[in-house]
């Protein structure tokens, strides 16, 4: 990657390869968090590869770090 790798571009990748967008969806709702993950096959300049697909609500703030935290503390998620 010329500019580097964004966040959906990496998770798209990791589930081309394998993991699993059920598990990946169950962590993020653990989370409390409402978003709707769904991946599309695509093809560029001769490359296939996933596509990763985020719906969410539009969300009225930003959260700080502890706030981050917190969702992570309080979620189901493995080390």
């Amino acid at each position: 990657c010329q500019s580097g790798i964004s966040g959906d571009m990496t998770l798209a990748a990791l589930l081309d390869v394998g993991a699993s967008l059920d598990k990946v969806q169950s962590g993020i709702e653990s989370l409390g968090i409402s978003v709707n993950l769904t991946t599309e096959t695509t093809s560029r300049k001769g490359f296939r590869g996933l596509k990763l697909l985020i719906e969410h609500k539009p969300e009225s703030g930003h959260r700080s770090l502890l706030d981050i935290l917190n969702l992570i503390r309080r979620g189901r998620l493995s080390n």
